[in-house]
């Protein structure tokens, strides 16, 4: 895989897990509109407690386990195995940041209240921030100047496909 194509790659992740969440709170908010539910003041109330404990733990996890799988990406001897590693990290990232968010919809659409909706909206906010790029990865995985270059390098081939158990 090239340089190119991996940053495409992982770009194309990024944008379909943002996206997933926005068009699921845009159906969620559009369903709640034309169909309202009842409110249910026990439910609220549960959510009032629920919402923030699981965005805080699921924040604080993203990062702990990025900040461990970076770790252990920065080990691996090869670029090809750092990347493949990186990727993964990013991964998990994403997932227990996406938890909260689609949480927080579900909340706002069982109970109308729209201060839920303020979790997702820190979360894309978030997603937007964490976007892929090619910096960002040679400063997190610490590479040096030959790694750099073939990242730099669009058409350098920096991963082999379907590695991730081989190398």
């Amino acid at each position: 895989m090239t340089s190119k194509q991996y940053f495409l790659t992982q770009s194309i992740i990024h944008l379909a897990l943002m996206m997933g969440q926005i068009l699921f709170a845009i159906v969620t908010f559009y369903i709640g509109q034309t169909s309202p539910l009842p409110g249910n003041e026990e439910l609220k109330q549960t959510f009032t407690y629920l919402i923030p404990l699981v965005a805080l733990t699921c924040l604080a996890a993203a990062f702990l386990l990025f900040t461990i799988l970076l770790k252990k990406a920065k080990e691996k001897a090869s670029l090809s195995q750092k990347i493949s590693a990186y990727g993964t990290a990013m991964i998990v990232r994403y997932a227990l940041l996406e938890a909260p968010s689609l949480l927080s919809i579900i909340a706002f659409f069982l109970t109308g209240n729209y201060t839920f909706l303020s979790v997702f909206g820190l979360v894309i906010i978030l997603f937007i921030f964490l976007r892929p790029s090619k910096d960002k990865l040679i400063q997190e995985l610490e590479l040096d100047s030959n790694e750099e270059m073939l990242i730099n390098t669009p058409d350098a081939i920096i991963m082999k496909r379907y590695n991730a158990n081989h190398d």
